[in-house]
């Protein structure tokens, strides 16, 4: 309230910068999180499916939190890939990478913290990061915004049947991800708008966001203690 008397009340991506407002987006983040931080010590006695419900309910929310202050960097809002102006084309490519890190993250966190990726969380991941922009702006782009969905099913398909090596889900979460959903996106877009990228330029773009996301999971690979061997 003291920032705001003093000096005055923002609109638009300054009301999103605005550090108060940051500090007010960091406090409920630390709030929504609760579920599935929580989960962590406790997650030997989730054995059934719905015992995973809040921990997912917890990374939708902390998704479509963070989705919404990074909402002027969002592919799902503005679609780069339409856009022909070759000025756009590296702003455009920043979006996606920003956008993957987005998806990804909350996936892995799901992962470090419950020892796997309960079925449902990728969804609800891509649903909170996709869909309110889309309710927020009348879903001015819906191809864009829900074609992604059918790739996050394949991703939740994939790191299912990773899961038999516990080990490498999080590499595989972490490039399946991308690689599924970012396809289907772009097709969204070309049927409802078309392309304004060259195939090489949203392929690797595709490509690039995929190792991205496949360094985060790599990063979070255990390898084994030779000591204990």
């Amino acid at each position: 309230m003291a920032w705001h008397t003093v000096l005055g009340v923002e609109a638009d991506l300054e009301a999103l910068l605005s550090p108060p407002h940051l500090v007010l987006m960091t406090a409920g983040i630390l709030m929504l999180g609760t579920p599935v931080r929580s989960a962590g010590p406790r997650r030997g006695s989730l054995t059934r499916a719905l015992d995973h419900v809040p921990a997912i309910v917890s990374v939708f929310s902390l998704t479509a939190v963070a989705a919404f202050f990074l909402e002027y960097l969002s592919p799902f809002l503005d679609a780069p890939v339409a856009g022909p102006d070759p000025d756009r084309q590296a702003p455009g490519v920043g979006e996606y990478l920003v956008t993957t890190v987005l998806l990804v993250v909350p996936v892995l966190y799901a992962w470090t913290r419950l020892g796997r990726v309960p079925p449902g969380t990728i969804v609800a991941v891509a649903v909170a990061a996709a869909v309110p922009v889309g309710i927020f702006n009348d879903f001015g782009l819906p191809g864009g915004q829900l074609w992604v969905l059918p790739g996050a099913v394949a991703a939740e398909l994939i790191v299912w049947w990773a899961g038999r090596r516990a080990r490498l889900v999080p590499l595989v979460a972490g490039l399946a991800v991308p690689a599924l959903i970012w396809p289907p996106h772009i097709a969204g877009v070309a049927a409802a708008i078309g392309l304004g990228w060259t195939v090489e330029l949203w392929g690797g773009t595709i490509v690039l966001c995929a190792l991205t996301g496949a360094s985060l999971g790599g990063l979070l690979i255990r390898v084994p203690d030779d000591r204990s061997r």
